[in-house]
């Protein structure tokens, strides 16, 4: 479909899938922004509405020699303003690593990165290349580590693998007759105080992902990854993650799934060796009409503990994608959050958004 066409040379450039060949050291650059209004009826704030001038990201790279290259990434989220001893918003380093091309087979990377988990998160907050504004939360986003009575005290919202990592990188592709095969394993710096400057234990964050994609039909992903978090006296704690992906020349549809294991905390804050097993999963299905026009659903689903019945939340979201150019589009979707325990009221929340790549 168009819409899967036009972002396809961006994805390249996203997923750093292309070699390393090149003379001289020009930089480079290309990059995102959006921009986001929402409407809902969570809470006061939500009935307000708000506009957020959300992402703003330049990646830069360049090819040192016809083996070597270095690639980086600014971001500036929420219309960063910087005041003496305060500020809004947020302006960092995503990604920063020098790579080693020796064949499509076998490529090195060193430095920081983000790791390949699922179908979206190497993507960051490229929302140009995606066709929702919101992706599954199920996956995507970020969720209480623990549960029960210590989940206020010493519980933190965080993703089952880490969004960023520091550390060293493998990756190729390979075809074994009409199959496709693309692999990608990566020792890290755990997740930890300061896990871009130092580990905060000896268990190094270990992952990988595999893509076997055949010549024709989906694409299967299965992801995962393991340490021991810095962050919550190093509770061990990792995640598999399986999707699939079909794309046609109109109908476009993917599922994912997460399942995590994270390890509990006793009342002292000490691991108890016990493991507690969440459980997320979604499907989406989009169609393009002329070319230009996506009418997209998903149902998302996130469950925290597979043990305890009726903590479970759905998000059912509804939308359309349309581009107003080749790298220009808009989105409005509308989302229904509905909980398992009836004591827990559900709420609506539209979102809007113009995302441009260029």
């Amino acid at each position: 479909m168009r819409f899967a066409a036009a972002i396809s040379a961006m994805l390249m450039l996203l997923a750093c899938a292309g070699s390393a060949h090149g003379s001289g050291a020009e930089l480079q650059s290309f990059g995102f922004f959006d921009i986001e209004a929402e409407f809902g009826n969570k809470d006061e704030a939500a009935e307000r509405g708000t506009f957020d001038q959300h992402h703003l990201t330049m990646i830069w790279h360049t090819a040192v020699n016809e083996q070597f290259r270095v690639l980086f990434e600014t971001a500036y989220e929420h219309g960063p303003t910087l005041k003496a001893g305060s500020g809004e918003g947020k302006i960092y380093l995503p990604k920063a690593y020098a790579e080693y091309h020796r064949t499509d087979a076998l490529r090195v990377r060193l430095g920081k990165f983000l790791p390949p988990f699922g179908i979206y998160n190497e993507r960051h907050d490229a929302t140009p290349t995606v066709v929702p504004t919101v992706l599954p939360q199920s996956v995507y986003d970020k969720h209480l580590n623990l549960s029960g009575a210590l989940a206020d005290s010493l519980g933190q919202k965080v993703r089952a693998y880490p969004r960023f990592a520091t550390g060293a990188w493998v990756l190729g592709t390979a075809w074994l007759g009409e199959w496709e095969l693309a692999y990608q394993a990566y020792l890290t710096n755990g997740r930890g105080s300061s896990s871009h400057e130092k580990d905060d234990n000896r268990n190094k964050g270990i992952g990988g992902r595999l893509v076997v994609t055949p010549l024709r039909g989906p694409r299967l992903g299965i992801s995962w990854y393991g340490d021991r978090n810095g962050e919550l006296n190093d509770a061990r704690q990792d995640a598999l993650g399986i999707d699939l992906e079909y794309d046609s020349t109109d109908l476009y549809f993917e599922t994912g799934m997460i399942l995590p294991r994270l390890e509990t905390l006793a009342a002292d804050g000490t691991p108890t060796g016990v493991r507690r097993e969440p459980f997320g999963w979604y499907v989406m299905a989009g169609y393009t009409l002329r070319d230009r026009t996506t009418p997209f659903v998903y149902h998302d689903r996130y469950d925290p503990d597979r043990d305890v019945a009726d903590d479970g939340q759905y998000d059912t979201a509804i939308g359309i994608n349309h581009a107003l150019a080749a790298t220009v589009f808009l989105k409005a979707e509308l989302h229904f959050i509905a909980f398992e325990d009836q004591n827990r009221q559900g709420y609506r929340n539209l979102v809007t958004s113009l995302a441009v790549a260029f």
